[in-house]
């Protein structure tokens, strides 16, 4: 398969070059039309650099291998004109390549690169008037591979799906802008770009390894828009600040209550939640990879991990103002030698208890040997009392906080609250 690739891409270069010195007008004149049989058009067989044209009124075009479209190249479809690209890729090079009236189509039964241009299309899974055909099963997505390309999605294309979804290269210098339409990716999404929605813009990303994301502010959402994800999350560069939740929500990406979080698995990579993200809950979450150099933020977000979570790199738990929660871990808990998890509290002295970790369990022994000095893989700081490590046997949590007598609130028995101050001032003795 990596051969078959890589001679379709020489391929390409090859017919680039040849299209660029014969470019030229040529329609078809013959239905069925041969893509690539020069007797079935007025100039001879399209160049990735000709102006094409199949009109209706003559019949269908057809190719069985691989088009491309360089620069000044384009193919334009009218009076129930149809395109059948059968082969398994279509390359585009160059802006506004494909016009569709409304009567006409092009169906595409692989995979569509858009490599350098900004192109405006609409797109369906099954042959429609005014628009490209795809596969959701065969049909991948890729913009920006080499280099910087932009592809317009509308709400023409509501319902589509395609198998995948990418725009990852050194570069980083893919964009998708989809606008008013729901769109699916099958098995998920690679983004070294940007994917912008707008204007109620929904993306499902489905498969188990849903989204990975390699580049700075990938994912951009108005607040009419969502993204709602499957499986599993990589932030595996960059910096990215994104608000989640556990139901598809405007303006925030969803995501199941045993989705998998990972963040800096191969490098640097920083992730920030804030409070719109309060209250969401994933199954796992990892910051480690061999460099420690994973960093996830979390502020004015009470956020639940309830399978595991593996500090490799950095975690910051930032309290605002009023908060009197944090991280909830239900499952399993480490931090790897050498990196940290940092609690900051808001400052504030409130009534009742006052938290920013809390484990499901009796994990006081781990957790102070963790905060122990000369460990310092657990730190905190800005707590207006001190903070102890004590464990509730009420509710079966291990916390990392204090607890203020004034005055009593109205959630917590005073009963309750004494109980857990006589056990803060039993586990300091």
């Amino acid at each position: 398969m990596k051969h078959t690739v890589l001679t379709t891409l020489a391929l390409a270069a090859v017919l680039a070059l040849a299209g660029a010195a014969t470019a030229a007008e040529t329609a078809l004149q013959t239905s069925p039309g041969d893509w690539t049989n020069p007797a079935h058009w007025t100039n001879g067989a399209p160049q990735p650099t000709d102006t094409v044209t199949v009109n209706g009124s003559v019949g269908t075009a057809n190719m069985a291998g691989d088009p491309f479209f360089d620069t000044g190249g384009s193919l334009t479809v009218a009076n129930s004109g149809i395109v059948n690209f059968n082969g398994s890729y279509v390359f585009v090079y160059t802006s506004d390549v494909f016009t569709v009236d409304p009567t006409s189509q092009i169906n595409v039964a692989g995979s569509m690169f858009f490599r350098a241009g900004t192109n405006s299309m609409d797109f369906a899974n099954a042959p429609a008037g005014g628009k490209v055909s795809v596969s959701s099963s065969a049909s991948t997505l890729v913009v920006g591979d080499q280099g910087p390309a932009t592809l317009n999605i509308g709400a023409g294309s509501d319902g589509t799906s395609f198998y995948t979804l990418s725009s990852w290269d050194g570069g980083n210098q893919g964009v998708i802008n989809i606008a008013g339409a729901t769109i699916g990716f099958t098995e998920g999404a690679s983004l070294g770009g940007k994917l912008n929605l707008t204007a109620g813009a929904v993306v499902n990303l489905g498969g188990g390894y849903s989204l990975f994301v390699g580049n700075s502010d990938a994912l951009n959402l108005d607040s009419t828009s969502r993204v709602n994800v499957a499986g599993s999350m990589y932030f595996r560069a960059g910096v990215n600040s994104v608000d989640f939740a556990n139901t598809p929500t405007d303006g925030k990406v969803s995501v199941s209550t045993d989705s998998w979080l990972i963040v800096g698995d191969q490098g640097p990579a920083t992730l920030n939640m804030d409070a719109g993200s309060d209250g969401v809950q994933f199954g796992v979450l990892s910051t480690w990879d061999n460099s420690q150099a994973g960093v996830i933020n979390m502020t004015g977000a009470a956020v639940t991990f309830n399978s595991s979570a593996d500090i490799g790199g950095q975690a910051n738990v930032n309290q605002v103002a009023g908060q009197q929660n944090g991280l909830t871990l239900n499952g399993t808990f480490s931090i790897v030698d050498g990196s940290l998890l940092n609690l900051v509290f808001d400052g504030t002295e409130l009534a009742g208890l006052d938290w920013a970790l809390r484990w499901l369990g009796d994990h006081e022994a781990t957790l102070k040997a963790y905060a122990a000095p000369e460990d310092g893989r657990l730190t905190w700081s800005g707590a207006p009392l001190d903070v102890s490590i004590f464990y509730n046997a009420e509710d079966n949590y291990t916390y990392v906080g204090y607890i203020s007598n004034i005055p009593e609130p109205a959630t917590m028995s005073l009963l309750t609250l004494g109980g857990l101050a006589t056990l803060i001032r039993r586990k300091r003795q």
